[in-house]
């Protein structure tokens, strides 16, 4: 890491979110919709959601990280639509 890579981290601290629904830590379509392990998955039945939201989920956790400025956002796909 440092100043030949695109991101300097000998400079700048790197925070990645789980996206809200993604399988990968969070609830998602896939989760079982009750407490036992037999219950069917939400599938269509999980809320919609948006880009909108995701942002809204990016501010919560910078703001429970105490960021209140950031040098840059990078994100291609649906990162860039947040």
């Amino acid at each position: 890491h440092g100043e030949d890579f695109g991101i300097d981290l000998d400079r700048f601290h790197v925070i990645v979110g789980a996206p809200m629904g993604s399988p990968f830590g969070s609830t998602s379509p896939l989760t079982p919709s009750g407490p036992g392990e037999n219950d069917p998955p939400f599938r269509s039945s999980f809320p919609q959601i948006t880009p909108l939201d995701q942002a809204a989920h990016q501010k919560l956790l910078l703001d429970e990280l105490g960021v209140s400025k950031l040098h840059a956002v990078v994100g291609g796909s649906m990162g860039g639509m947040q």
